[in-house]
């Protein structure tokens, strides 16, 4: 029998609403929603801007930093006071550790590990730039390359890193994107990946899930056993299924 709810019974939905500002970077604040989404995706705690320009992006990531405490917001620009003083208020309205460093993002020296790195200073030092700080990035982050497709060397920078750096690109206006790679996470046990066949007592080490179902499918297939696949509290068995069975 279908239960019917009276009206204030029902569950709420709340719709956060996130003031941007009139944004005039690129495309108004589609720009800025893009960089908040992915900040927003991964939780990030804190974040590294390579230029910061106006502060359209700077505003962007601390209205995400805020929905977390404690957070922290590094901004690196060779001229920090180009940045509107609406964006600013608003950075420090979130109350959220915000670190200036006026500087050369080739020159600058950064300790710090990040959740997130948002690369958008110099459009010829994108790759070098993605090099530099590519070290920095937590596993399981992201790092982010602005003005692919719409300009030349961040476009330049994906393309020749995307052969060991996987990159999908998140469109904000016509040929522009965000070019966004996700750093691999680490086993949290440490212990790696661990391939074991009972019937012959091998047990294999491996770096990553490619390796292990790779290795995986070809002991199942080859000796024709049975393989389970473990990493912490998950696993995936390799099933030898008899010829002529569906």
């Amino acid at each position: 029998m279908r239960k019917w709810h009276k009206r204030e019974e029902l569950p709420r939905c709340y719709v956060i609403i996130r003031d941007f500002g009139e944004c005039t970077e690129v495309v108004s604040s589609q720009y800025a929603l893009s960089l908040y989404t992915l900040a927003e995706s991964i939780k990030a705690k804190s974040i590294l801007e390579v230029g910061m320009g106006w502060g359209w992006s700077s505003r962007a990531f601390a209205l995400s930093l805020e929905n977390r405490s404690p957070s922290k917001l590094t901004s690196i620009d060779k001229s920090p006071d180009r940045i509107r003083r609406e964006n600013r208020k608003a950075v420090l309205d979130a109350k959220i550790d915000w670190e200036i460093i006026a500087g050369d993002s080739a020159e600058v020296d950064i300790e710090d590990e990040f959740d997130l790195i948002y690369i958008d200073a110099n459009p010829d030092m994108a790759h070098a730039d993605f090099l530099r700080f590519y070290p920095k990035l937590s596993p399981g982050g992201m790092i982010v390359i602005d003005g692919y497709g719409g300009q030349v060397g961040p476009t330049e920078a994906v393309d020749n890193l995307s052969g060991q750096y996987p990159f999908f690109p998140l469109p904000y206006k016509d040929v522009y994107a965000h070019a966004v790679h996700r750093k691999p996470e680490l086993p949290r046990s440490g212990k790696g990946i661990r391939i074991v066949c009972e019937q012959c007592s091998v047990s294999i080490n491996c770096v990553s899930w490619r390796e292990a179902d790779t290795k995986a499918f070809a002991h199942t297939k080859e000796m024709r056993h049975n393989v389970h696949v473990e990493i912490e509290s998950r696993g995936l068995n390799y099933i030898v299924i008899p010829k002529g069975a569906a």
